[in-house]
């Protein structure tokens, strides 16, 4: 019913398309109105989280006393790390009986008046197999019931320099409303991490589906799984891991081998699209990372030397590479005239500018939190290099379409749409290599219009063509199922069938005789057709042409007769 009115009512589909745009258009108005706009002021009664980063009182090495808010870097004024002091708000809105702290590589005490409520330096968490830290993680813990108006000080130590100085968020509250105050912290990087990974997952799967039929370039899986550990490393810097897995150590873990192995599969997609010209030295800085990736692993795992400790030459193997990129990728682009690297050129500066950007502010500015500057540049990366393979599967997909279609027209007879006769010794030579037992199933059909330059010389070539367009249906209508049809000469035609037995053949045959009378009763001239078919014979046929030549045979036997009406008996 839709197709009918489609067909029939004019401009059913413009005023379809209308009608669809209109309603988008209403349903984003509508939801945009509900967000920002409610008709009935209702809002949920979220409990609110006290962001307690401020007023934490700090006492330097000489005695003076400042007053700083987080995150910041101080100098350590215990061994080890920083002391620092505050007052739990007395008279808040918020109910407060839980601190939250995000730590990077660091221990805590937490001490309300005189209680300890907090000790991570604990021997139970210094025994485990990460004995030295459990990487980045929030810090949940419940405080006193009566801590509203007293001292808390907090002691920050590590075993890392880098971080005895370092300090990050504080939320006081509930546990339900700072996580709720985490949640909308970092669930956009959460999402962000999500989106990338299942986009890694979907060009792998693209590449796995389109392989069959070479639609896809290999670059396809290289850049899904580039997507997907970068994807890894965003989840593990999102904030947001510990509370899906319960596990502080694994966001720790799989950001420092999501960085080694998302570098990896960055220069091995790089060498499936533009790294032939330095493909030396782009494979020795591929044999330099996968190296310190396994050798840092191994270190790990023996409890010899973390991650951490190792990060440093994994940042600067990530620089050399990042930088190798861009000036290959300028040179192939600008010098070679490669104007294909030209997205890739600008998806590469624009990470390595992130990427600058990162180390500079983790090394100089002291930071505890990663991905300030990356994300952006990634996220750039993935839309630009994202957008490029998209277009190239559409490329390629339009190639092998007008590929197709070619191969069909070279093997199509233009008059009638049948088969031609390339089609037909494609089609021989496919079953040449059975066995000859298989080949006997093979059955053979040639069939000729009879007095066809009469009909052209007395009615018109149009109707010697009708003709020919006739014979060339009825074939389809009673052998297609069965066989392929050709054309394989102006007259000619041949049909193949496969697993037909005798009878049958000389059945078809007949009806296909018996619907050339029937339409020559109703035609103004002389209208009909010779055919003769053989069965593959190991005996007589060195192959099916041979065969073919003994179905003609017999053909040629019957258009001499004078009576075309009995069907031939087989060869």
């Amino acid at each position: 019913r839709t197709r009918y009115f489609l067909m029939t009512v004019p401009n059913a589909g413009v005023t379809v398309r209308n009608l669809l745009l209109i309603a988008s258009l209403l349903s984003l108005a509508l939801i945009v109105y509900a967000l920002f706009l409610p008709h009935l002021n209702e809002r949920l009664d979220n409990e609110a989280a006290l962001n307690f980063s401020s007023g934490w009182k700090y006492e330097a090495a000489d005695g003076s006393v400042q007053e700083v808010t987080f995150p910041t870097a101080l100098a350590p004024n215990i061994p080890g790390g920083i002391r620092l002091t505050n007052t739990i708000p007395e008279n808040s809105d918020v109910r407060i009986n839980s601190i939250a702290k995000y730590c990077v590589f660091q221990h805590y005490r937490i001490y309300v008046g005189d209680e300890r409520v907090v000790d991570t330096d604990d021997p139970w968490l210094l025994a485990r197999h990460f004995d030295k830290t459990s990487g980045s993680y929030w810090m949940l813990q419940r405080l006193p019931a009566d801590c509203a108006g007293k001292k808390i000080t907090m002691e920050i130590t590590s075993a890392y320099p880098d971080y005895q100085q370092a300090t990050g968020t504080v939320y006081l509250g509930t546990k339900a409303s700072i996580l709720f105050a985490i949640l909308r912290e970092c669930l956009g990087n959460f999402i962000i991490a999500i989106v990338m990974m299942l986009l890694g997952l979907f060009f792998c799967l693209l590449y796995l589906f389109g392989r069959k039929h070479s639609l896809i370039a290999v670059s396809c899986i290289y850049i899904g799984k580039l997507m997907f550990w970068i994807g890894a490393w965003e989840l593990s810097e999102s904030g947001m891991l510990q509370f899906v897995t319960g596990n502080m150590t694994f966001g720790t873990v799989l950001s420092f081998m999501a960085m080694r192995m998302g570098a990896i599969a960055l220069l091995v997609y790089y060498l499936s699209v533009a790294g032939r010209r330095f493909r030396r030295y782009n494979l020795v800085l591929l044999c330099a990372l996968t190296v310190e990736a396994v050798v840092s692993a191994v270190l790990q795992l023996a409890q010899i030397c973390d991650f951490y400790e190792s990060v440093r030459i994994c940042h600067v193997l990530l620089a050399v590479v990042m930088l190798s990129l861009v000036a290959e990728t300028l040179l192939e682009t600008l010098h070679f005239h490669n104007r294909e690297l030209r997205y890739l050129l600008l998806s590469m500066s624009l990470v390595a500018a992130a990427a600058v950007c990162e180390l500079a502010y983790f090394y100089l500015a002291n930071g505890t939190h990663l991905g300030r500057f990356l994300n952006l540049g990634l996220i750039a990366f993935t839309v630009s290099v994202s957008i490029y393979e998209l277009r190239m599967v559409f490329k390629n997909l339009a190639l092998a379409k007008k590929a197709a279609y070619f191969r069909q027209l070279a093997a199509t007879d233009p008059l009638t749409g049948l088969a031609n006769r390339a089609a037909l010794r494609e089609w021989f030579d496919a079953r040449e290599a059975l066995p000859p037992g298989e080949k006997e199933s093979l059955a053979v059909i040639v069939c000729d219009v009879d007095r066809l330059k009469r009909i052209n010389d007395s009615c018109g070539h149009q109707t010697g063509d009708h003709a020919i367009c006739m014979t060339a249906s009825y074939m389809q209508e009673v052998f297609a199922k069965n066989a392929l049809c050709c054309r394989t000469g102006g007259d000619e035609f041949t049909c193949v069938l496969e697993g037909c037995a005798p009878v049958e053949t000389k059945l078809f045959c007949e009806r296909f005789l018996a619907a050339v009378a029937e339409a020559d009763a109703d035609l103004p001239f002389d209208f009909s057709v010779s055919i003769g078919y053989a069965y593959f014979n190991a005996l007589l046929d060195k192959d099916l042409h041979n065969t073919m030549f003994r179905a003609d045979q017999q053909m040629y036997r019957m258009k001499r007769r004078t009576d075309p009406a009995p069907a031939p008996d087989m060869a």
